[in-house]
């Protein structure tokens, strides 16, 4: 469900671009033109922004969680049922929500769209 609002909001945002610069077809002069360009980039790419922020804000909070109730519900075993360490288990498999990576993983996706700006 969640994936299909995340692809609701992308066609959203593409489909405001498409109407944003669908009147520099008909306007003649070209510094209007080339300034309503602009104005539809700008606006659209804040738009983009603001729905980007919207999903992550979403899986964030999905995600802390469902990280949650999975600890809780493997607490709930006895210690003799598993033949391996809660904690150990937790960190190896990535489900224990680590902010440190988190943080070091999306820097690395968004330090090249910064470095273009």
């Amino acid at each position: 469900m969640i994936n299909l609002g995340s692809a609701l909001l992308v066609a959203g945002v593409l489909q405001m671009q498409a109407w944003l610069r669908l009147p520099i077809v008909f306007v003649d002069d070209a510094k209007l033109a080339i300034a309503m360009n602009d104005w539809s980039l700008a606006l659209t790419t804040f738009i983009g922004c603001v729905f980007s922020l919207m999903i992550a804000c979403i899986y964030i909070c999905c995600a802390k969680v469902l990280s949650k109730w999975a600890e809780a519900k493997l607490r709930q075993l006895p210690v003799d049922a598993l033949d391996f360490s809660l904690e150990d288990w937790l960190k190896n498999t990535g489900s224990r929500l680590n902010r440190h990576s988190g943080f070091r993983k999306s820097w690395l996706y968004l330090r090249h769209y910064w470095r273009g700006w």
